[in-house]
């Protein structure tokens, strides 16, 4: 009786052993489970926080390669290659005036020679963005370009002029080409205007006489 009751016990203490021992197994497990949760949940936020750190950076990155200019610095260093833009003046104003795209692709092309070969990085820089993928440009677009880039030229101090007529003579001969033959005393009509700075003549303009018929 007492060797059953011990077999009994025995039997019993059995049970108990391997049960904690599945329930130590399923509780490690768990455990475990959690640990590894916790750890990869760490590791998403982790490579959460460095995708948004990387975003950021790209941003940054994106802002710093479109950099905006004042004009005034635009402007500033303009002036330090003015002398340059001889030639440019009246090509811009007849962009302004009547644009072709295919003619003024050719005028900016010439534009871009003369700033990348003589004009400081930052000039470079502004130029490069402000026409950038010209190839699409239509008419209009052309047009306003050719304003903006016209008015910031003027703001470094290249005035135009404003006659539409005058009467052909020595004076008129320093100021201006002919498109024809002209005698002194015709009247003449101007075509593109003559550009000053500092009271000299910095490009001649462009007239032809007026046939009275």
């Amino acid at each position: 009786m007492e060797q059953n009751s011990r077999i009994l016990l025995y039997a019993l203490l059995g049970i108990v052993v391997v049960g904690g021992t599945i329930v130590s197994i399923i509780y490690r497990s768990k455990q475990k489970e959690k640990s590894e949760g916790k750890i990869k949940s760490g590791t998403q936020q982790n490579n959460l926080l460095k995708s948004i750190s990387n975003q950021q950076a790209d941003d940054l990155n994106r802002q710093g390669s479109n950099i905006i200019f004042s004009d005034e610095e635009i402007i500033s260093q303009m002036m330090k290659m003015l002398e340059y833009f001889n030639g440019d003046m009246g090509a811009l104003f007849s962009v302004v005036s009547d644009p072709v795209p295919q003619i003024a692709s050719v005028i900016f092309d010439n534009l871009d020679a003369v700033i990348n070969s003589r004009g400081s990085e930052m000039l470079k820089s502004w130029f490069s963005s402000f026409t950038g993928a010209r190839k699409g440009w239509d008419a209009e677009l052309y047009r306003s370009k050719a304003v903006k880039i016209l008015s910031l030229l003027k703001q470094c101090g290249i005035q135009q002029s404003t006659e539409l007529k005058l009467t052909w003579n020595e004076n008129a001969a320093k100021h201006y080409r002919q498109l024809t033959k002209i005698e002194v005393g015709d009247v003449c009509e101007v075509l593109s205007p003559c550009w000053i700075y500092k009271n000299e003549v910095f490009e001649q303009g462009l007239v032809r006489p007026i046939i009275n018929g």
